[in-house]
């Protein structure tokens, strides 16, 4: 905690690619008892998240239909400040994390990644924030024109690098509810 009693930064957090499928990805709790179907998400622009419950917690809606997003996943201990920089949204609503083991999963097929955080099972509330999506929609069609040419020139095997992996971000801060 700093001198003016705000907190200066998460006490954990996770971050890497996060698989989206059909646009989606998903926060759940693995641990947490199954309680019914989590939500499809809002697929309209402007919506960028449908909260769940137990154990799918937040379905997430990525600008492109598949590919791999960067995603940072941290625990405050407190309310923390507005993220610094050109982040859009700042959506937040409170979720209960009934197992506490929270793991970043793929949309429709759950394909987990190695980013899952412990928290203590509770109230809290999930702040929501997303950057990029214009730039990664510029990437993925600048790759798709670039993969057609390719095929057309017969050099006949896809690239394995996919510019558009990773510019689309998302920071998910978590911190206990009132």
């Amino acid at each position: 905690m700093s001198d003016d009693g705000q907190h200066s930064g998460p006490q954990r957090a996770v971050r890497g690619l996060v698989f989206v499928e059909e646009h989606m990805f998903r926060l759940v709790d693995i641990a947490a008892p199954a309680q019914g179907r989590t939500p499809s998400p809002d697929t309209r622009a402007d919506s960028l998240v449908t909260f769940g419950r137990d154990p799918g917690l937040a379905t997430f809606t990525s600008a492109l239909e598949d590919g791999k997003q960067h995603v940072t996943l941290e625990l405050w201990p407190a309310e923390p400040p507005p993220p610094e920089g050109d982040w859009v949204a700042g959506l937040a609503e409170r979720v209960t994390v009934g197992g506490g083991q929270l793991r970043l999963a793929s949309g429709i097929s759950s394909l987990g990644s190695p980013h899952e955080l412990d928290v203590s099972p509770g109230t809290y509330v999930l702040g929501v924030w997303c950057r990029g999506r214009d730039a990664a929609w510029t990437a993925f069609l600048t790759w798709l024109d670039d993969e057609e040419e390719d095929e057309e020139q017969g050099d006949g095997e896809a690239s394995v690098q996919r510019a558009f992996d990773g510019v689309e971000q998302w920071l998910l801060r978590l911190w206990p509810a009132g």
